[in-house]
C-alpha cells in the first residue's frame, strides 16, 4: 500500500450500551481509549532502486512480486446432518493450506462469558464427541486425489494436523492458544475452538514456497467431514479458508494478479 500525503485513517466505533447484552448493575457505561499503538511493517526504497523500477516499467518490462493470500468461503448447511461436504471451485495454481470450521446459528447473547463465546466470530463449533455421535472424521479430494489416504479420525489427530499445518507442532517458541478442552478432545464436551486443517505443500515447513497443489485445470476441491453432530447438535454453516500463493505483476499499464 502506497501512502502519500493522505496517510492512513483508522476508525473505531463503540455501540451504544443499550445494544450490548451487559450486566448493568456491575459494568461501567463509560468507555475510553488510551495509549493506542498501531504496529505496521513499512518499506522505503532508495532513490536509486526506485529509479531502476521506474526504468523497467517504462521500458515495457515487468516487476513480479510473489505473495500469499486467502480465499474465504461461507457455506450454509441446509441439511443439518452428521456428514457435510463443502465444494470449492477456484482455479488455484498453488494451493498451500485449507482450514475448515463450523458454527451453529447464533443464539441469544447473554452477559456471561458463555454468551460472548457463542457469538459467531468466537465460536468454532463441534458437537460433543460421544458414543452416540462418534469421533469426527475428515478428508479432502482434489483433482480426483484423496488426501490423506485414510480419514483423519478424532479431535486429537485433527489437533495434531492443525499444529503441523500452521507450523507450531513441536515448537518451543510458538503456541496455538487452543487447549484440548476448547478443541473438543474431552469427551461429551462441545468444542468452541475446533478448526480442521490440511497441509498441501509438497515441501512443508522447509522454507520452500509455491509448492502447493495445482487446481488450474478445472479440478474441484471437496472438504468432507463426518460425525460433526446430529439433529439439533449439527452445525448450520461452514467456513472454508484457503491459503494460496499468488504473483502480482507490475507493468506500465497497471497491476495484474495471478493466482
Amino acid at each position: 500500500m502506497l501512502l502519500g500525503a493522505g496517510g492512513l485513517s483508522i476508525t473505531l466505533e463503540i455501540p451504544a450500551a443499550s445494544d450490548i447484552a451487559r450486566n448493568h448493575a456491575t459494568d461501567s457505561q463509560t468507555f475510553s481509549y488510551k495509549d493506542l499503538i498501531c504496529h505496521v511493517d513499512s518499506l522505503q526504497l532508495e532513490e536509486s532502486i526506485s529509479s531502476q523500477y521506474a526504468n523497467m516499467l517504462l521500458s515495457g518490462r515487468s516487476i513480479m512480486i510473489p505473495y500469499q493470500t486467502w480465499d474465504n468461503t461461507l457455506q450454509h448447511l441446509t441439511v443439518q446432518t452428521g456428514s457435510q461436504t463443502c465444494n470449492i471451485a477456484r482455479n488455484f495454481t498453488r494451493l498451500a493450506s485449507i482450514f475448515a470450521s463450523f458454527a451453529q446459528k447464533e443464539g441469544a447473547v447473554t452477559a456471561d462469558l458463555a454468551g460472548i463465546q457463542g457469538k459467531l466470530q468466537n465460536n468454532f463449533y463441534l458437537a460433543p464427541q460421544t458414543a452416540a455421535n462418534g469421533d469426527v472424521e475428515s478428508w479432502i479430494t482434489l483433482n480426483n486425489k484423496r488426501m490423506p489416504d485414510f480419514n483423519t479420525v478424532g479431535c486429537q489427530m485433527h489437533l495434531k494436523r492443525l499444529l503441523s499445518t500452521v507450523g507450531t507442532y513441536s515448537s518451543v517458541a510458538h503456541g496455538s492458544n487452543i487447549n484440548d478442552v476448547a478443541y473438543g478432545c474431552v469427551k461429551a464436551t462441545a468444542a468452541k475452538s475446533f478448526i480442521g486443517a490440511f497441509d498441501l505443500e509438497k515441501a512443508a515447513h522447509h522454507g520452500a514456497s509455491s509448492s502447493g497443489e495445482n487446481l488450474s485445470t478445472g479440478g474441484i476441491l471437496s472438504v468432507n467431514f463426518q460425525k460433526v453432530g446430529s439433529a439439533a447438535a449439527s452445525p448450520s454453516r461452514a467456513y472454508i479458508s484457503c491459503l494460496y500463493d499468488a504473483v502480482c505483476e507490475l507493468k506500465d499499464t497497471g497491476a495484474f494478479v495471478y493466482s
